[in-house]
């Protein structure tokens, strides 16, 4: 259906257009389904008002190795959230369980909404972003884990490191996006706690030696969140933020540069409504834009620095670009 591969949000839009039924089960590509997993999804959608999801539980695949990293993995919320506060009903934000690796829902609805956004390049946060769109039409999400799926692919903490770098590149398209909605996801890497190289390979070195759950822990956690502020870096070079006043004697500070004098007053204004953005490199501001039209301005150092830009963009403003 899909020769080249555009990321996981154009694959399933080109399978919900394919599709023929009134009602759409969503599943991974490495999982395997229980034999009853589409009959009991069919029997919580009858007699539904169209608005209600479906979200199934997923365990690891029955004789496949479950490593300690898998484990710990389960007692976290990084990948999923069914060992912490999931329980059986409601969801009541239907986003935070918005599982598309085991998800019923009506394809009308998704439809409306129009789809996954095929701007998140990776399996990160699409799902989570289509969720709270739905959400605000009125629909609802159950968790039923007798909906039985499993997991059938081993995962380490290479692999998983290499997953939180997509994810941490992921949260800068999702502050995008949705730059207003109450997700429960970091969106700046300052607050995590930092380790110096030194000090990760030592929790590393000692966690191979140790049979600490605590030091292997540790060990998990400082190797997973630098992938993740790696990622937030890389994304950040890619993407426009929302623009902050924190932001603004760095955007003058360009602007004098390019121009011989700043346009203070116009970008505050535009901060202030909520229109301006920036690129951030590297910890540096390197382009902004009050808004992406005739009536705004926008300075960048580079030509990925204004793609950003206008690629951030929800529209053009006024008449056209100049």
């Amino acid at each position: 259906m899909q020769d080249v591969n555009c990321g996981p949000a154009a694959a399933r839009n080109r399978g919900i257009a394919a599709a023929r039924s009134p009602l759409l089960l969503f599943v991974d590509d490495d999982i395997v389904a229980a034999p009853d997993l589409i009959p009991v999804h069919l029997r919580y959608h009858t007699d539904t008002d169209g608005l209600l999801g479906v979200v199934g539980l997923v365990q690891w695949l029955p004789g496949l190795r479950v490593t300690p990293f898998m484990q710990w993995l389960d007692s976290t919320d990084l990948q999923f959230s069914y060992g912490t506060w999931m329980r059986e009903g409601r969801i009541e934000r239907p986003w935070d369980a918005f599982y598309t690796c085991n998800l019923s829902l009506s394809a009308a609805m998704i439809g409306a909404v129009g789809g996954f956004d095929e701007r998140f390049p990776y399996p990160a946060f699409e799902d989570v972003e289509l969720g709270f769109r739905l959400s605000r039409q009125g629909f609802r999400l159950d968790y039923r884990p007798d909906a039985l799926a499993w997991h059938a692919r081993t995962m380490e903490l290479d692999g998983f490191c290499r997953r939180m770098g997509q994810v941490g590149e992921s949260v800068t398209v999702l502050r995008v996006v949705q730059p207003d909605a109450p997700f429960d996801v970091p969106a700046d890497v300052e607050g995590q706690r930092r380790w110096r190289t030194g000090a990760r390979h030592v929790v590393a070195a000692v966690a191979k030696v140790t049979p600490s759950d605590r030091i292997r822990a540790l060990h998990y956690r400082a190797e997973i969140n630098q992938a993740y502020r790696e990622g937030v870096r890389r994304g950040r070079a890619r993407v426009a933020d929302l623009a902050r006043e924190r932001d603004l004697e760095s955007c003058n500070e360009l602007c004098r540069k390019v121009h011989g004098h700043d346009r203070s007053h116009e970008l505050l204004d535009a901060i202030k409504q909520k229109n301006a953005r920036v690129v951030d490199r590297d910890g540096r501001i390197s382009g902004y834009a009050t808004m992406i039209g005739f009536f705004g301005h926008a300075i960048g150092e580079t030509n990925e620095d204004m793609k950003a830009l206008i690629g951030a963009a929800t529209s053009i403003a006024g008449p056209g670009l100049l």
